[in-house]
């Protein structure tokens, strides 16, 4: 079914290219327009990946357990405002449908009709956000700190091709995303890929794996994703050019190097217990070794990346 999937997106994907610069157009022509309320368009960045490639497409069908809900076509706009949601409603939305795209309906709030929208910001007084029923698609920022807005556009004349729009304070912050992504976040979520159970709470070897998993997980949230969005976010939104350096001490890789050492110790050790003459299980030792140490190296590559810009 997956390998379906992935044939028939890659066959759209010179289609989807044709729309996602249509796409661009009408957000570049509506940046424009709502300049002074502090829209802004990036076409270079925007032009770099418009259209999810067939692996990505995937790998989030993989994580989401859906295909309905995925968008095809992406794109980011930058409103420096971002906590002022009565822009969305009274200028990019209304700018937005008269030409013909709409709000597209959220495949997994099928017992009402409802909006494709997530807002993941901060807010410190929810009671002071206007726009009513608009509080209920906040649902607040990632772990790693980053904040956005995402919502998906589907044309009034083709409700089946997905336009994904995601809202960030700037270019700064865009370019924190990025750098975060491919040093930090690609690699971490490969622990996900593990073999080990989830709902296993009475093994001891899994409850320490989990917990030297998330053990690095903040290590490097704290470190690196946390600290480039809030310096990101100072930038664009409160234009305070101070930074927050980024940089781990020996300490901080000791103890890095050390997680992932008794990581691999407990991962032996929860193997050694079950049928190590299968064939089956040797084979998900191997995979989740093998994933452990990608992770790893990775991450020593990041931690060297970082600790060379000092």
């Amino acid at each position: 079914m997956i390998h379906f999937v992935e044939h028939a997106h890659d066959k759209k994907i010179p289609l989807y290219k044709i729309l996602s610069e249509g796409f661009q157009d009408t957000l570049e022509v509506i940046a424009n327009q709502l300049e002074k309320y502090g829209f802004s368009f990036d076409r270079q960045y925007n032009s770099k990946c418009p259209v999810k490639s067939s692996t990505s497409f995937v790998n989030k069908i993989h994580r989401s357990g859906a295909i309905e809900g995925n968008d095809n076509i992406r794109a980011t706009l930058y409103l420096k405002d971002l906590y002022n949601l009565e822009l969305l409603y009274e200028k990019l939305w209304p700018a937005m449908q008269k030409r013909g795209f709409k709000l597209a309906a959220d495949t997994k709030v099928p017992a009402r009709i409802a909006p494709d929208l997530d807002i993941r910001l901060q807010f410190d007084d929810m009671k002071a956000i206007q726009g009513g029923d608009i509080k209920g698609y906040i649902s607040g920022p990632q772990k790693s700190g980053y904040e956005d807005i995402q919502m998906r556009f589907v044309k009034t004349n083709d409700e089946n091709t997905k336009y994904e729009l995601i809202m960030l304070f700037g270019p700064n912050y865009a370019e924190a995303k990025h750098l975060e992504s491919s040093k930090v976040y690609r690699h971490l979520r490969n622990f996900s890929t593990l073999n080990i159970p989830t709902n296993n709470n009475t093994d001891i070897n899994l409850k320490k794996i989990k917990r030297y998993i998330e053990m690095i997980n903040k290590k490097f949230s704290s470190g690196i994703s946390e600290k480039l969005y809030a310096n990101a976010k100072n930038r664009d939104y409160y234009c305070i050019p101070d930074q927050d350096k980024i940089f781990f001490t020996k300490n901080d890789i000791t103890l890095i190097d050390n997680s992932f050492f008794e990581l691999n110790s407990h991962l032996n050790k929860y193997y050694k217990n079950l049928s190590a003459d299968s064939n089956t299980v040797k084979s998900m030792k191997k995979h989740d070794k093998d994933i452990i140490k990608d992770i790893q190296t990775n991450m020593q590559e990041t931690i060297k990346y970082f600790n060379a810009q000092k």
